[in-house]
């Protein structure tokens, strides 16, 4: 039970950070979710963007509740190692309040079950979304893309409210109803 409280405080802390750095530098946050590509557009919008603006983006997928504040933190945490995660919790913490600011955040937004696009949201205001088509393949199960696309859902309407512009893949029918 310790653990579990002290894991729990752990990630408040990180999206509370994660928070900061975003409030403090208000940098344009470009944010790409879907199921299909999002890495792939992400990746060549940092590459694009990067030749005229500071940018930073998720390294790797982190795009979860978790992952998404360490991507803006730019750190990663060690939990196996008590002194690794001291100083990981010490860089988040400089990221946050004295690191140097970005113009640009590009930053996937993972989805994989009810509620994670409202804690992403809880973090970051998109102020450009871009949704990858939600085509599903022979692996996915129904329940997951009408979860995928109710949380979807969840961040095109708080974006319509606003007036964010959207990027939805035309060829997609959920989305295209969007």
């Amino acid at each position: 039970r310790f653990a579990s409280t002290l894991r729990a405080r752990g990630v408040a802390l990180l999206r509370y950070l994660a928070r900061m750095r975003v409030a403090r530098q208000r940098p344009t946050i470009v944010a790409i979710t879907g199921m299909q590509g999002k890495t792939l557009v992400k990746r060549t919008l940092y590459e694009l963007l990067a030749r005229r603006f500071r940018v930073h983006a998720n390294p790797l997928s982190y795009n979860t509740a978790v992952g998404l504040p360490l991507a803006i933190l730019g750190c990663k945490l060690n939990t196996r190692h008590p002194l690794s995660l001291v100083t990981g919790f010490g860089r988040a913490f400089y990221t946050a309040y004295a690191a140097a600011p970005v113009d640009v955040m590009v930053l996937e937004l993972g989805v994989r079950q009810p509620g994670d696009m409202r804690a992403h949201l809880d973090i970051v205001r998109p102020d450009i979304v871009v949704v990858t088509p939600l085509a599903s393949s022979y692996r996915d199960d129904h329940q997951t893309l009408e979860v995928l696309r109710a949380e979807i859902t969840v961040l095109c309407r708080q974006a319509s409210q606003a007036a964010t512009p959207i990027l939805l893949c035309g060829d997609d029918a959920t989305l295209s109803a969007l």
